[in-house]
């Protein structure tokens, strides 16, 4: 017995086609999902990096004040002393961070423009900034 498609049989080719054509729209979808995935994920490691940068911007502000604890004499052992050059190493360690983080950011921005407008405006293209995302 040969059960199988018959290529002169209309209603079998159309069940055939039927089920391929559903599973190519499966895949499409989940392949625009992904799209947006990818897009959530660059949005998010920006913010980051450009949380990062502000936090060791604010960081460089709090060191330049000179702290020395209070209770704590000079002297006696525990104590810091908080010298001018100790600070402006701190001011320097935490502007070189800033430094880091905000040239990480403007990399990944400048790699990822190309990659976000070929997922947003390619064959089946899906940006987050859309209005109506339809999955």
């Amino acid at each position: 017995m040969n059960i199988g498609l018959k290529p002169d049989d209309k209603k079998s080719v159309a069940e055939c086609l039927r089920k391929s054509w559903v599973k190519s729209r499966a895949k499409a979808h989940c392949w625009q999902e992904e799209g947006l995935l990818i897009q959530e994920e660059m949005r998010r490691t920006i913010a980051f990096l450009e949380f990062e940068a502000q936090e060791w911007e604010r960081m460089g502000v709090l060191a330049s004040e000179v702290q020395s604890p209070s209770g704590i004499a000079p002297g006696v052992p525990g104590y810091l002393e908080d010298l001018p050059a100790i600070a402006q190493g701190r001011i320097a360690y935490t502007a070189r961070q800033a430094a880091i983080q905000r040239k990480i950011l403007t990399h990944c921005k400048e790699k990822w423009t190309v990659m976000r407008n070929s997922i947003a405006t390619g064959v089946g293209g899906i940006a987050l900034e859309d209005e109506k995302i339809i999955i």
